[in-house]
């Protein structure tokens, strides 16, 4: 859906959203229920867990080496 942007003053503009999303398989929408993450852990713990968990995803891909082992290194740093 392309809304045109709403004007603010002569130099701003906003876009509201006014489109609804329903899941693929039903016809609820996440609106007031959310999604169900991949990896439960609680919200403190998440951006961290995320970032260790990509780390871990380019870390198996990446050949040994330097950019190897400064992934590694950030990982070790960054270990709970």
């Amino acid at each position: 859906m392309n809304n045109p942007p709403i004007r603010i003053d002569e130099h701003f503009g906003i876009r509201v959203p006014v489109g609804q999303v329903i899941v693929p398989d039903s016809t609820i929408d996440w609106e007031g229920t959310g999604t169900v993450p991949g990896v439960k852990v609680p919200a403190p713990l998440a951006v961290k867990t995320a970032h260790l968990l990509a780390l871990d995803k380019i870390l198996a891909t990446t050949p040994p080496g330097s950019r190897h082992d400064a992934l590694e290194r950030t990982r070790q740093l960054d270990r709970p």
